[in-house]
């Protein structure tokens, strides 16, 4: 009976860690969705503001 105990107890940590972890990086924000990022994939020469 301990070893089921031990089982379930890791089973319930587990799940817990899981729960977790998405609640707190699903939250997160990424910071590039709000800054303004200049595309230089064809960059040939001086970076402008247009």
């Amino acid at each position: 009976m301990g070893a089921l105990n031990k089982k379930v107890r890791i089973m319930i940590l587990s799940v817990l860690t899981v729960i977790l972890s998405i609640s707190f990086f699903g939250g997160v924000k990424a910071s590039a969705s709000t800054t303004i990022i200049p595309d230089i994939s064809e960059w040939q020469g001086k970076l402008t503001s247009t």
